[in-house]
């Protein structure tokens, strides 16, 4: 079983869409997606992701699923100037956490403990297990345990879905605590991060996430679009034209 997993197009976060450079990289991932052979999309209810996903499910006649728990965590934390996203927290302050990479406990540390951040991911990674075991995979700790007559799957899904949320599932199919994930992997729009569940041998019908891509933009380069560095702090692409002053 192969999943796909997308984030939006460079977003219009006041309207809740894509803009203009973010419908031109959407053309281009469409493009790609025609090819991969995908049986089932699944999509964030955000107009972002809807408007990334509808190209992508029209050029290969396919129905686009929305799932609400696919939306962007909308969870925030005050910082001593801003309040921001669980994945923007400082690394002064989260780094400081004795459980940060403890995937049970980190939300333990009281940076978290003016919103409900633990429990809103563990609401994510219980309906993300839910979706695969309808796909015939139970997850069980680092491992998926492959249900009957699906041995030898080749079945592709996509999700499209947002950056802070897209990093939440990874870490969880990885097994690796949500934080170290959340602020080591940047996630570019319309990047395409590859996972397969593969199985290793044939002594037991066991599948482990193995990652092949990780935020690949190459649909990007190919069709001369550079890459959107929304989401990014204070940095952006060789590739784009410096500000103007003033």
């Amino acid at each position: 079983m192969r999943i796909l997993l997308i984030r939006h197009g460079d977003p219009d976060y006041a309207n809740d869409t894509v803009t203009e450079k973010g419908k031109r990289e959407v053309r281009l991932l469409a493009d790609r997606l025609a090819n991969e052979k995908i049986d089932k999309i699944y999509c964030s209810p955000l107009g972002r992701a809807q408007d990334t996903a509808a190209p992508t499910a029209e050029k290969i006649g396919l129905t686009i699923e929305t799932l609400p728990w696919l939306k962007e965590i909308d969870i925030h934390y005050n910082m001593v100037d801003k309040r921001v996203s669980p994945w923007d927290i400082y690394p002064h302050v989260w780094t400081e956490n004795p459980a940060a990479d403890d995937k049970e406990n980190w939300a333990r540390y009281s940076i978290y403990d003016s919103a409900p951040i633990g429990e809103r991911v563990k609401m994510v990674e219980t309906e993300l297990d839910a979706l695969l075991l309808s796909h015939g995979f139970r997850h069980i700790g680092r491992l998926f345990e492959i249900l009957p007559g699906y041995e030898s799957s080749t079945e592709t899904i996509a999700l499209f879905c947002h950056m802070g949320l897209g990093n939440t599932l990874l870490s969880h199919l990885a097994g690796i605590a949500t934080p170290l994930w959340w602020h080591t992997v940047f996630l570019p729009p319309t990047s395409v991060t590859t996972v397969y569940l593969e199985q290793h041998c044939s002594e037991k019908p066991i599948a482990l996430a193995h990652f092949a891509g990780i935020g690949d933009i190459s649909h990007l380069y190919a069709g001369g679009e550079p890459a959107s560095t929304s989401g990014l702090k204070n940095c952006r692409s060789p590739l784009f034209p410096p500000e103007p002053i003033g």
